[in-house]
């Protein structure tokens, strides 16, 4: 059977009352050119559409290309989910005759689609990208994707196609997976798979013929492994180029003592938690399926995280403080990673400030819990555990960058400008120089530099209201940035 153009289904959606046999009240989603939103694979284009009576949002898949099975098979999906009731799959429908098209490339013209929630959110792939400086937001996502992973392992059916692009990471926090059409559910057994999944996330021996409950045994296991490793190794992340590889190819599978990426883990051995991810994920390599009884399997999809939002990490998290806080303890901060850290023995929890709230994270050496807290309910938790004092509090409103105080260190201040630098414009260090004369920071710009960039830089570091602020805090009480190119100078008043 032939199918429509990506164009003809297009114009098809556009008018969907007219063109639609059920699905009347939906109106496609337009983006700034004024054409309906999609995206499209090998085998289908999406649209995203609203219903007008609801204001709820689906996503409609139409086909592009033939695929043997595929109506019986979306049917028993439909049927198999239709009964499940977890966060990480959506309802499915598969309408058959459903669009009507107007085709130059066949003379069908009605269509079958498929209708599904849309899942708002990020992929795990651009998430890890917007979170690589993130440690506390990379170990969550370990924690949760093991949440999956133990979740998805033990049901009768597998999804057939598990990659980054295919789990969206909601505002929540919580994973939910797109795109069935590979799935595997009871009663196909015997059959042959419709396609094999994304090489880069499959056993480097899967064929058609592998099609059972364990066919994402492999992929659960490769993305464990590469999320812990960039989490201990945020470099690595480099190497992701959002893409259908995220650190390992088929051919890395085939033999992994040569893959660079396996040899630039080989220092990350001495973490336990990545020596039971990297020995479950040889156990599925070498045997092309996990055993679920296995203690590589236990151990590697253990939470040892305590994810926020679960009520658990709260308590996790006052515990660990109250024993820190019975004996002598010591409280530390570091200025350039705006963090805060409590600590006596095993016993740790780090306060970091992001994107306006407060993160703890607590560990006693074993677990680890983080949790998401305001202003006054952090204060609220360090009080009852009788630990806030003044220093503390001061500590805690220098990091949110709203500090009245300041300490006269200004010597620190070049430290803080070169490494606020290297993160937001990496590829101009090397053409700024960096000296406190008394309480002013002085930055010159050599001639070499990029006159476009450096426009853009001093643009920014003006106006990044944070960064000033730690500047004021040791000491800092005026920033001089010079360009001996254009002969520029700018002066930057720090008052609070």
């Amino acid at each position: 059977m032939a199918y429509p153009l990506i164009s003809e289904y297009m114009n098809a959606v556009s008018s969907a009352e007219d063109n639609f046999a059920t699905l009347t009240s939906l109106r496609p989603i337009l983006g700034f050119d004024g054409k309906p939103l999609f995206s499209s694979g090998n085998f289908a284009v999406v649209f995203k559409m609203e219903d007008i009576n609801t204001g709820e949002i689906f996503a409609i898949k139409c086909f592009t290309r033939d695929q043997d099975g595929r109506q019986e098979g979306y049917k028993s999906i439909a049927s198999t989910l239709a009964n499940v009731n977890a966060p990480y799959m959506a309802k499915v429908e598969y309408l058959e005759e459903e669009l009507f098209v107007d085709s130059s490339v066949t003379h069908e013209t009605e269509f079958p689609v498929v209708k599904m929630d849309w899942i708002e959110g990020s992929t795990l792939g651009q998430y890890v990208i917007e979170n690589q400086d993130n440690h506390d937001a990379l170990n969550r996502i370990i924690s949760t994707f093991k949440d999956l992973g133990r979740w998805l392992l033990a049901q009768p059916f597998a999804h057939g196609d598990i990659k980054p692009d295919n789990i969206i990471v909601k505002k929540n926090g919580v994973f939910s997976l797109v795109d069935y059409d590979g799935m595997f559910v009871p009663g196909m057994e015997g059959e042959e798979s419709r396609e094999v999944g994304t090489p880069g996330y499959q056993h480097p021996r899967r064929t058609i013929k592998d099609f059972d409950r364990h066919i994402d045994d492999f992929s659960l296991s490769v993305i464990l492994l590469s999320l812990k490793a960039m989490a201990l190794m945020p470099e690595l992340i480099n190497d992701y180029d959002g893409g259908d590889v995220l650190l390992f190819s088929k051919k890395d599978y085939m033999d992994i003592s040569s893959c660079s990426v396996f040899q630039k883990m080989g220092s990350l051995v001495t973490d336990e938690e990545f020596q039971e991810i990297y020995s479950n994920f040889l156990s599925v390599l070498l045997a092309g399926q996990l055993d679920y009884s296995s203690s590589s399997y236990i151990n590697a999809f253990t939470t040892r995280t305590i994810c926020s939002g679960t009520g658990m990490s709260r308590v996790f998290i006052s515990d660990v403080l109250w024993n820190i806080a019975h004996k002598d303890y010591i409280v530390g901060m570091c200025i350039d990673n705006n963090d805060i850290e409590i600590f006596r023995d095993e016993l740790k929890v780090r306060i970091a400030w992001n994107d306006n709230s407060y993160f703890m994270t607590a560990t006693d050496g074993k677990k680890t819990a983080i949790e998401k807290f305001s202003g006054i309910h952090i204060r609220r938790l360090l009080v009852n555990v009788n630990i806030l004092d003044d220093s503390l509090s001061n500590k805690l409103e220098i990091i949110s960058g709203k500090s009245q105080h300041s300490v006269d260190r200004p010597d620190l201040s070049p430290q803080l400008a070169r490494l606020w630098c290297r993160q937001h414009y990496p590829s101009i260090e090397d053409s700024v120089s960096f000296m406190a004369l008394g309480n002013t920071l002085i930055l010159s710009l050599q001639p070499s530099s990029d006159g476009v960039l450096i426009g853009n830089f001093i643009s920014v570091i003006s106006a990044d209201a944070r960064f000033l602020n730690k500047l004021f805090w040791v000491g800092i009480r005026k920033v001089l940035i010079r360009d001996f190119q254009s002969g520029f100078e700018k002066t930057i008043e720090l008052n609070q």
